[in-house]
């Protein structure tokens, strides 16, 4: 065994690169892939803002961090795979924020149909409140479906109107014959 470290001494000190030849290049293009990556990043006007953990390892570069939108990480997959080294980019544990607009307009919804239940607005006829649809976007609420009455339709938009939140109505209320 001393025969052999002694030989294996020797060898490094006349030849230390060939010791390290198959780990440095691989480290050097993890670390090169890295910062061209960053670099990409930091160059998006619309990317630069995140804060994304950048790793890789023999070209397969793993991203992890918060992001707002599935768009923001297709545009980070296609920066990734842009640098000459990498040969797979994964993103299983990137986060997207949760979307407050479409959380506020499913309660304008919510509230909008409970006020119309809550109001009564169809009286004694048996127009089922099913029969108007209330959909949000945006703050944005429309209405659709079929009333008996012009008085009916304008009292559901006046109702939807009354809604926190809500920045306009559009009603395509037909009138039942």
């Amino acid at each position: 065994m001393q025969i052999f470290i002694k030989y294996l001494s020797v060898i490094l000190l006349i030849f230390p690169g060939i010791a390290f030849a198959k780990l440095i290049p691989p480290l050097a293009n993890d670390i090169q892939i890295v910062n061209s990556i960053k670099s990409k990043i930091e160059g998006s006007k619309e990317l630069d803002v995140l804060t994304i953990h950048i790793e890789s390892v023999n070209g397969k570069v793993t991203l992890q961090g918060v992001v707002d939108s599935e768009k923001q990480i297709r545009k980070l997959i296609k920066l990734s795979n842009s640098v000459s080294l990498v040969r797979f980019t994964d993103t299983h544990k990137m986060l997207i924020k949760p979307n407050k607009t479409l959380n506020q307009d499913s309660v304008i919804t919510a509230n909008v149909k409970g006020l119309l239940a809550r109001e009564n607005i169809f009286g004694k006829n048996d127009i089922p409140l099913s029969s108007i649809n209330v959909e949000t976007q945006a703050g944005v609420v429309s209405l659709s479906g079929k009333v008996s009455d012009p008085e009916q339709a304008r009292k559901a938009v006046d109702l939807a109107k009354s809604i926190d939140g809500v920045r306009d109505v559009y009603s395509s209320i037909t009138i039942a014959r």
